[in-house]
């Protein structure tokens, strides 16, 4: 659980209120825009966060096998906040 995975659920409040005051509807490019960006900035945070855990008290019980996983999910992040193509991520598909 969130013990041995160091897993977080993390938020935002009035968003809505923000994309209202900022003259942005929430079903627009604009508000997809701005809840994407501040969704990748707490994304980033909360991982930065976690590295700073990792160095003060060690890294959470089950990184060792989830470390493959737990990098492959950051890797994207990251290809994600630089706004790599679909096909550019790493063990993300579907199919219609």
């Amino acid at each position: 659980g969130s013990y041995d995975y160091r897993t977080l659920g993390l938020g935002y409040a009035n968003l809505g209120s923000l994309l209202m005051q900022m003259g942005h509807p929430y079903d627009s490019d604009e508000g997809r825009a701005i809840a994407g960006a501040l969704t990748a900035a707490l994304t980033g945070y909360s991982y930065a966060t976690s590295a700073e855990m990792a160095d003060a008290v060690g890294t959470f019980p089950k990184f060792d096998v989830n470390r493959d996983s737990m990098l492959r999910v950051m890797r994207n992040h990251r290809r994600a906040a630089y706004g790599a193509d679909q096909g550019d991520y790493d063990g993300i598909g579907h199919t219609v």
